[in-house]
């Protein structure tokens, strides 16, 4: 672990780095299943029949698993954790 206590990032980028590109965060108030929920609702037009078959909750969690998206806290989510 490097001297300062901080592990660096899978991704190869130091705690410097990501500490430099902070103003580049993009945040949702809101869980990843809310997110997932807005961005279907704003990108697709599907009629309102079919709106209840999509799973909020897991299309949420797997944008998490995918590093598509993150959540800090429960309520707070990065919406453009790949990009970083």
């Amino acid at each position: 672990m490097p001297a300062s206590g901080h592990s660096a990032p899978q991704s190869g980028s130091t705690l410097e780095d990501a500490l430099a590109r902070h103003e580049e965060v993009i945040l949702f108030e809101g869980t990843p299943a809310d997110y997932a929920a807005e961005l279907i609702e704003e990108c697709y037009d599907l009629p309102q029949a079919l709106r209840s078959y999509i799973d909020h909750e897991a299309l949420g969690r797997d944008m998490v698993l995918n590093g598509e998206i993150a959540e800090i806290r429960r309520g707070l989510t990065v919406t453009n954790a790949s990009e970083l």
